[in-house]
């Protein structure tokens, strides 16, 4: 929001910029002969927290180099850390969370890769391995995709490599219950559930899998959100640092949502834009709501499961 927390600055305003968001594919479809400029140069990165997995890795004789560190809005709601990595030609990720909640939040709906307490580490080809043509506007099915084999549980390789990670970083404790925890614990009470959504671009889909929002999605005091349906009605379901940060959002911003501590769900309809792709909202006395919002019963079994 642009005003200083802390420090010198604490309680003033930022002055506004003026400035353009553009999405890489809107800038590419009209310049299709540009060059994509890529930094020769190898910066030194901290192998931080990972540096012993990385090392015991060498240790087998695996080839393991560290690319480049993630940055803030390269990495997932609540991951704190992360690195890109190459181990025998393959691209990886790998991300410390701020919680084993939040990295089981994460990794579910996310069959290429492996979770060890905090710790992620997820196959991530380059983007030529995953979409169909250069402007990244089809992506390519799946099982098209090379996917690493060092992570996948079925396979030799991967049995060989899989141990070194789990033996590295170890399980924590649960603190607490996350997003994925409390949409199972409300389908084990009887609603119908299902967690994520298809990957559309242009209103196609594309046979991909989505759970968690993007970043642009949260709301101010929002820590995570994923997308899920209830009774086939479409919700988006946050996670707000406190209670109190819940409810400002409420009192602020939204009409169609309800809050039960800290998690509030928001009606997402299928007919709330004009167009499939997701813009022109329509007014809101034309959009079909879900009645969960009012419904008595499952507030509470929402209520029921987040005090469980």
């Amino acid at each position: 929001e642009g005003k200083g927390l802390t420090g010198p600055l604490a309680g003033k305003l930022l002055e506004p910029t003026s400035f353009t968001f553009l999405r890489f594919h809107g800038w590419a479809w009209s310049h299709q002969r540009n060059d994509i400029f890529r930094s020769s140069a190898q910066p030194t990165v901290d192998e931080g927290l990972f540096k012993d997995f990385l090392d015991a890795l060498r240790s087998q004789n695996y080839d393991a180099q560290v690319d480049s560190q993630l940055l803030n809005l390269q990495r997932p709601n609540e991951a704190t850390h992360g690195l890109v990595l190459h181990v025998n030609e393959d691209r990886l990720r790998i991300m410390e969370f701020v919680s084993r909640t939040a990295a089981e939040d994460y990794v579910y709906g996310k069959p290429h890769s492996l979770r060890a307490g905090k710790i992620v580490l997820e196959s991530e080809p380059e983007d030529r391995y995953q979409y169909i043509d250069a402007i990244h506007s089809h992506l390519l099915p799946d099982d098209r995709i090379p996917w690493s084999r060092l992570i996948n549980r079925n396979d030799l390789v991967g049995r060989g490599f899989i141990p070194l990670f789990h033996e590295a970083f170890g399980e924590v404790d649960k603190e607490e219950i996350g997003l994925v925890d409390l949409l199972k614990g409300v389908g084990e009470q009887g609603y119908e559930v299902e967690i994520g959504v298809d990957v559309s671009i242009e209103g196609i889909k594309t046979g991909r899998w989505l759970v968690e929002t993007p970043r642009s999605h949260l709301r101010v005091g929002g820590i995570n959100a994923v997308f899920a349906s209830v009774n086939d009605d479409d919700f988006i379901v946050h996670k707000f640092r406190d209670a109190q940060a819940a409810q400002s959002y409420l009192d602020k911003e939204e009409n169609h949502a309800f809050r039960v501590d800290r998690f509030v769900f928001r009606s997402t309809p299928k007919d709330m834009y004009y167009l499939k792709a997701g813009f022109g909202e329509k007014p809101h006395d034309q959009i079909s709501w879900s009645s969960l919002l009012t419904d008595e019963d499952f507030i509470t079994t929402v209520a029921s499961v987040v005090g469980s």
